[in-house]
């Protein structure tokens, strides 16, 4: 299992970058595994309200910058998005990041991949 952060510099609320998420990526409002259907979730360690989206094998988790999620480094934008992927290849981890991040550009969000961290 291998995870990377994209980071969000938006003005938009916490709600609004979750539902233009899920209109980028083309998913519905809830997810397939049962445990997990509700997308929209409280957890103190998650910085209170965040998302998680199930998309093709991913996990991804929409969280605010603050609180106990806060990234000091990146303390400039507002949210980021967590994605879990099952594997071990850095290099699919790698293209996939710099994928997310040129679609989510592409759709008007401004997303931030620090290639640095890999």
């Amino acid at each position: 299992m291998k995870l990377f952060k994209l980071y969000i510099k938006s003005e938009f609320t916490l709600h609004h970058i979750a539902v233009m998420i899920r209109n980028v990526l083309n998913v519905n409002n809830t997810n397939t595994t049962n445990y997990q259907r509700e997308q929209k979730r409280f957890g103190e360690n998650y910085g209170g309200e965040y998302y998680l989206f199930e998309v093709i094998g991913l996990e991804l988790f929409l969280l605010s910058n603050k609180g106990e999620a806060l990234e000091e480094d990146f303390n400039d934008y507002e949210y980021y998005l967590m994605v879990k992927i099952k594997t071990t290849d850095d290099k699919v981890v790698f293209y996939l990041a710099e994928y997310l991040t040129l679609l989510f550009n592409s759709h008007n969000l401004k997303v931030y991949f620090p290639k640095e961290v890999m």
